[in-house]
C-alpha cells in the first residue's frame, strides 16, 4: 500500500510541486525534550529508518514520526525529496536544523542523544534550515534529493539549540517535514556549504570584511564535472552586516550568486535563482562576510572569534546544486588553508588540527614547561640555556606560526595551565633579553 497523499489545500502555494499529486510528506520530529539551562550550545540527534515495508494498518494522509525511529515507505524505493518544511516548535531556542541521509548507522544513533562524532558516519545532506528563514523550502524543479534505497536507507536529524539567556523549564520538540514523490526528476540536488573559519572581528568594527570558500584547487579535486547552482543563503550571527557569494572563474572573470547589502540574523534571506550560475571544476566558490562591531546591539568591546553559540560569529554559505557530486557537502577554508581538501595530498590545517595539536600539547609544551620550571622572573638570555631550547622548539613548531598558530595561541592553548607558565615565561625573555628569539 502506498502512502496517501497530503492535503493539498493545508500547503503553500509558493513550491509549484506540492501541488503535484505523486508528492507525499512525512514529518520527523524530535520527541518533546527538556532544553539544558547549564550551557549556551546544544547539539541533539536522532536517526530514522527510512525503509521499512508500509504495514497495510497504516492508511493516513500523513505521518508523524516522533518516538519510534520508522519512515513507513516501501522497501527498497528510492525517492526525490522535493520540498522541507521547518516545524518549529521553540523559536527562542532553535538556531538551525540540518537532515542527512546515510546507511549503516549503529542502533543507539536511533535514540535522541547529544551530537557526537558517531554521527558524523552520516554525512549526506539532504536540507538545513536555519532561524529566521520562513515557509517551503523548494527544491528546483529539474532536481530532487535522493533517498532511500540500500545507499540511504536512513536519515539523522540534527538539531542546534541556543539557549541565549540560559533559561530553565524550557522543552522542544521541533523537526522537519519531507515532501516526496516516487517520479523521480532528471537530476540528484547536493548541497554544499562553504566559508571561512578564521573568523576574528575586533572591537569597534564597521563592515570588516572576513572571505573564504572553496578555491580552485578544491573544486579541481573534488569536482569531476561541472555543477550549477540554484539557491543560497548566508549564515552569520549578530554581528553580520551584509556579504555577498561569488564564482572567481578561471579564466579570471567573477559572476555574482549573490549580495546583501544588509543582514539580519533573525531574518537570512534564501536566494532561489531564477538563472542557475555554473561552477567548473577550478573556479573559487568565494564568499565574502561583513561584521560591524561598532553601534547599537552590536556594539562589543573586545575580539570577537569564529563560535558555534550566538556569542560568536560564522562566515558561512548553505547552496544548493545540481547535479548531486557524492562527498561534495563541505567546502571551507581556515585563512588560506584548505579544510576540506588535500591538494597535492598535504593539508597543512588538517595536520595542525590533528597530530600537530596533539604533538604541542603532549610533547613541546610539557617540554618547555618542564625546562623552564621556576624561570617566571629570572630568566637566561642564552641561548645555549635549556629552557630557551625548549621554548625556541615550541614557538618553531610550523603549526605555531602564521594564522593557525594564532589560533592556537589564543583559541586552544589557554585553556592548559601549561601554557599560562611557558606564557609568562616567553613574555619576561622578551623583556628581559636585547633580541629575542622566541617568536
Amino acid at each position: 500500500m502506498n502512502v496517501a497523499a497530503p492535503a493539498l489545500a493545508a500547503v503553500s502555494s509558493s513550491c509549484a510541486a506540492l501541488q503535484d499529486p505523486t508528492v507525499q510528506y512525512f514529518d520527523l520530529r524530535l520527541p518533546n525534550m527538556d532544553v539544558p539551562s547549564t550551557s549556551l550550545t546544544t547539539y541533539i540527534c536522532k536517526a530514522f529508518e527510512a525503509n521499512l515495508q508500509l504495514p497495510n494498518f497504516l492508511d493516513a494522509c500523513r505521518f508523524t514520526i516522533k518516538m519510534k525511529s520508522f519512515i513507513p515507505l516501501p522497501k527498497d524505493q528510492e525517492y526525490h525529496a522535493v520540498a522541507f518544511e521547518p516545524l518549529i516548535a521553540n523559536k527562542a531556542v532553535m538556531h538551525h536544523m540540518i537532515l542527512f541521509s546515510c546507511s549503516g548507522m549503529a542502533d543507539e544513533m536511533f535514540e535522541k542523544h547529544q551530537c557526537g562524532s558517531n554521527d558524523n558516519h552520516c554525512r549526506t545532506w539532504m536540507a538545513q534550515w536555519s532561524m529566521g528563514i520562513e515557509g517551503v523550502i523548494c527544491s528546483h524543479n529539474q532536481a530532487g534529493v535522493r533517498f532511500g534505497g540500500s545507499e540511504s536507507s536512513q536519515l539523522l536529524l540534527q538539531i542546534h539549540w541556543n539557549n541565549e539567556a540560559l533559561k530553565s523549564g524550557l522543552t522542544d520538540n521541533s523537526g522537519m517535514r519531507v515532501y516526496f514523490t516516487s517520479k523521480l526528476r532528471p537530476y540528484n540536488l547536493g548541497h554544499v556549504q562553504v566559508g571561512q573559519q578564521d573568523v576574528e572581528i575586533p572591537p569597534g568594527a564597521l563592515r570588516h570584511a572576513v572571505s573564504g570558500g572553496c578555491s580552485g584547487q578544491c573544486t579541481q579535486q573534488l569536482l569531476p564535472h561541472p555543477i550549477h547552482l540554484t539557491s543560497a543563503h548566508i549564515h552569520m550571527h549578530y554581528l553580520g552586516a551584509g556579504g555577498w557569494l561569488e564564482v572567481v572563474h578561471s579564466n579570471g572573470t567573477t559572476t555574482q550568486v549573490l549580495f546583501d547589502d544588509s543582514y539580519d540574523y533573525n531574518h537570512p534571506v534564501l536566494h532561489v535563482l531564477d538563472n542557475i550560475v555554473t561552477v567548473l571544476p577550478g573556479d573559487y566558490l568565494r564568499l565574502t562576510c561583513l561584521f560591524s562591531s561598532k553601534d547599537g546591539a552590536q556594539k562589543r568591546t573586545q575580539t570577537i572569534y569564529f563560535g558555534e553559540g550566538s556569542d560568536g560569529e560564522m562566515c558561512y554559505a548553505f547552496i544548493s546544486y545540481f547535479p548531486l557530486v557524492h562527498g561534495f557537502d563541505q567546502c571551507l577554508q581556515f585563512d588560506v588553508h584548505e579544510v576540506n581538501c588535500a591538494p597535492n595530498g598535504y593539508s597543512e590545517y588538517l595536520y595542525c588540527i590533528s597530530r600537530g595539536q596533539q604533538d604541542i600539547i603532549s610533547h613541546f609544551l610539557p617540554a618547555a614547561q618542564e625546562a623552564c620550571n621556576n624561570h617566571e622572573t629570572d630568566i637566561s638570555c642564552d641561548l645555549k640555556s635549556t629552557c630557551v631550547q625548549a621554548m625556541n622548539s615550541l614557538y618553531d613548531h610550523k603549526c605555531m606560526q602564521g594564522r593557525i598558530g594564532h589560533y592556537f595561541k589564543t583559541r586552544i592553548l589557554p585553556s592548559l595551565p601549561s601554557w599560562k607558565q611557558t606564557a609568562v615565561v616567553q613574555d619576561h625573555y622578551i623583556k628581559q633579553c636585547t633580541q629575542s628569539t622566541i617568536m
